[in-house]
């Protein structure tokens, strides 16, 4: 059982991520984390309240040699 002084209120955080293949060997992907930029709280302990990950991009390209 969680103490209520160390609860952190339930979030709803939207994720997104695609893939697309160029050809036989190349694939790129893009992934967006946090899509609406909620600000949220994720933990209190141990550290003290700790914030949730803002909106944050990443893309990438994969090589299949």
């Amino acid at each position: 059982e969680i103490e209520t002084r160390n609860k952190v209120d339930a979030n709803f955080i939207v994720d997104i991520s695609a893939n697309y293949k160029l050809n036989t060997f190349l694939s790129v992907s893009a992934t967006v984390n946090n899509l609406t930029d909620e600000v949220y709280a994720v933990a209190r302990r141990p550290a003290g309240l700790r914030p949730g990950l803002s909106r944050t991009f990443m893309v990438g390209v994969k090589a299949n040699l």
